[in-house]
């Protein structure tokens, strides 16, 4: 099984701040499957999230509040991050790390 275009862009982009639609569908075009990888990883933390905000859920036992959100935001920022391309090749994250090398 696999997961459409239109599934792994279901998500509420008005939440980015920085999220522009066309530029995503152009870089899907262009880098095709690594986008779509990143996309789905974006996916992945999006159900991280909902285990940690989950009082019943194993997966904060062992944290405090304060933890939890912690990473709630880090998860979200990522999994932002990544849908708005920035690790793609022209993407500010990647062109600051090749930058720097």
């Amino acid at each position: 099984m696999s997961l459409s275009d239109a599934e792994l862009f279901d998500f509420n982009a008005a939440l980015m701040e920085d999220y522009d639609d066309e530029k995503a569908h152009a870089d899907l075009e262009e880098y095709g499957d690594a986008f779509r990888f990143q996309l789905v990883a974006a996916l992945h933390m999006d159900a991280w999230v909902e285990r940690l905000q989950d009082p019943d859920s194993r997966a904060s036992r062992g944290m405090d509040e304060i933890e939890v959100r912690g990473w709630i935001t880090a998860l979200k920022n990522l999994a932002a991050f990544l849908r708005q391309g920035y690790y793609l090749p022209g993407g500010s994250f990647f062109e600051q790390v090749v930058s720097n090398r």
